[in-house]
């Protein structure tokens, strides 16, 4: 590997130099650099030591504070080192170590980044089917351009898809095995909401999925109703995006779909959390199968329809009709109220409702 001195001019220069990393990674790692204090924000007197290429794997030298890597390896961080890029054309990367924030970029192709320390990190996927997976530590997770998949830890995570058909879970959902990756998390997180406290940013077009579990913003700990997870902690804001996305969430957390025919679920969860679902354009739907709690719809616009999973409409004690902010709200005979606006339908097990415009 070679050793240099940069500005940050220079660094830029560098990884622009082989056209893998994209102008926007770059432009991120900078901005990283110069909170984290290896560069200055006013001018580019400031320099940083770069390591770079193939790296052996384990501890890295303590005067290294950016080290680009141009192969699979794994990583073992340390406090002075504050950025790992991944600049190869689909490679995986695995970063172990302790509390040390750490930024890591990604080149184009299909990456697999694996963060196992339990610092709070940021990565950049960049284009490519890039697959992302947190550990501990409240994590940034952006996937970029491309069908990738995202995976929440125990953490506060932000999970943003980006343009693309993408798969976000929060640290919850994988606890319950949802979307494919078994591994055990919770906490609060940002997009697959699921434990933890989160956000899920579906980001640009294409298809999202985004499941959320407790707290996040992307679950709070809660029962377990129909095959859940148990108890996990969290609350969730899964951002769909344009695109036909799937947002699947816990009570506790909120779900915005954004333009395009969206799918939401509200499982069951905390009890005591209420959950805010946001359809935005298109012809979306809600399927609530949470039985408690006091929860509301936004259907927005498009031909909107609500489902309560495994309830008839003889559930159902009273409804309250505000005509001056077009809400019904449903009061359930086991203490749960829903609140829907902008929702042309309800479906029961046993009944379709139809609901007039009331201004």
């Amino acid at each position: 590997m070679a050793v240099s001195y940069l500005t940050k001019t220079e660094l830029g220069e560098f990884f622009h130099s082989n056209g893998n990393i994209e102008a926007g990674v770059r432009s991120a790692l900078i901005d990283s650099l110069e909170q984290s204090g290896v560069f200055n924000d006013d001018d580019n007197s400031a320099r940083g030591w770069l390591q770079s290429g193939p790296f052996p794997g384990g501890e890295v030298p303590p005067v290294v504070q950016i080290l680009g890597v141009s192969n699979s390896t794994n990583v073992e961080t340390n406090p002075n080192l504050k950025a790992i890029v991944l600049d190869d054309h689909s490679a995986r990367l695995d970063v172990t170590g302790g509390d040390n924030d750490v930024f890591v970029a990604a080149g184009k192709g299909h990456d697999t980044i694996n963060l196992n320390d339990s610092g709070n990190d940021t990565v950049y996927g960049g284009s490519g089917n890039d697959v992302i997976r947190a550990s501990e530590g409240d994590n940034l997770l952006f996937g970029g351009a491309g069908n990738d998949s995202i995976y929440g830890g125990a953490g506060n995570d932000t999970l943003d898809g980006g343009a693309g058909n993408d798969l976000l879970v929060s640290g919850g959902a994988r606890a319950a095995g949802v979307g494919g990756d078994a591994r055990i998390a919770s906490a609060d997180d940002s997009a697959f909401g699921a434990a933890g406290r989160g956000h899920h940013h579906g980001g640009g077009h294409g298809d999202d999925r985004g499941w959320g579990r407790g707290d996040d913003h992307g679950g709070g700990r809660g029962g377990d109703h129909g095959g859940g997870v148990g108890e996990i902690e969290g609350h969730s804001t899964l951002i769909g995006g344009a695109g036909n996305d799937t947002l699947v969430g816990m009570q506790g957390d909120v779900l915005q779909g954004g333009a395009g025919n969206d799918q939401f679920t509200l499982l069951s969860g905390d009890g005591s959390a209420n959950s805010t679902l946001y359809g935005g354009g298109g012809d979306d739907t809600f399927r609530i199968e949470a039985r408690s709690g006091s929860d509301t719809i936004f259907g927005g616009n498009g031909n909107d329809t609500a489902e309560f999973v495994g309830r008839s409409f003889f559930d159902v004690a009273k409804i309250d009709v505000d005509a001056s902010t077009s809400t019904y709200t449903l009061h359930f005979s086991d203490q749960q109220t829903v609140a829907v606006n902008g929702v042309e339908e309800l479906h029961f097990s046993d009944q379709i409702v139809t609901l007039p415009k009331l201004s």
